[in-house]
């Protein structure tokens, strides 16, 4: 899989851009509970 992905540049910039996307929307879901409980801590 990896090999896969390093040897192929299109593949590589999908993983990219996978990881990225689901970072943003990690951030995105988890932020308002941080804020939410940082507020009522």
């Amino acid at each position: 899989m990896l090999e896969v992905i390093s040897k192929d540049a299109t593949a590589r910039r999908f993983a990219y851009i996978v990881v990225i996307l689901s970072f943003i929307f990690g951030m995105a879901w988890v932020l308002p509970n941080l804020i939410n409980a940082i507020r009522w801590w």
